[in-house]
């Protein structure tokens, strides 16, 4: 089991820490299945390397 800690003193946005996951190595087409999985009108994803 991989673990991530998150020590967010001053707060942390979402986009932020998925753009961190992504670094990391989290699968990008698995994070999006998942989101679509919400079930949210108009949601798309995308992510591109800078």
């Amino acid at each position: 089991m991989t673990l991530a800690y998150f020590d967010c003193f001053a707060g942390a946005s979402g986009d932020m820490i998925v753009g961190a996951l992504l670094d990391a190595g989290a699968d990008f087409p698995s994070l999006a299945r998942q989101l679509a999985s919400l079930g949210v009108e108009g949601l798309s994803v995308r992510a591109e390397t800078t």
